[in-house]
């Protein structure tokens, strides 16, 4: 009796596996090198570049708008959907009170 041999492709790097999960990461990266660590001329310790990290972050989703939103921040969009669903709940219309030091120390 001949059993038939059944080989299996190597396994492949998680972000080959599932690219649309890779997309928004590289996305991200590349938005952060660009936009952040291109201009930024700080001391590189985590205690000094944590808080400018943050008001960028701040800037990115709250202040920034985005070409692929429509000209929205990200926080619009994500405020749009949860009108359009009709949610009773409320997920994001109050994350931006978690910001207000940010967006005091950044004049917003």
């Amino acid at each position: 009796m001949r059993t038939p041999l059944h080989v299996l492709p190597p396994r492949q790097p998680q972000w080959r596996r599932r690219p649309a999960q890779g997309r928004g990461v590289e996305r991200a990266n590349r938005s952060a090198r660009i936009e952040f660590w291109s201009l930024y001329d700080g001391p590189l310790t985590v205690a000094d570049v944590t808080p400018k990290l943050a008001e960028h972050e701040f800037f990115h989703n709250y202040r920034r708008p985005h070409w692929a939103l429509d000209c929205r921040t990200p926080n619009e969009y994500l405020v749009g959907i949860e009108d359009a669903a009709g949610s009773g709940t409320p997920k994001f219309r109050n994350v931006l009170s978690r910001y207000t030091r940010f967006g005091d120390q950044c004049g917003y």
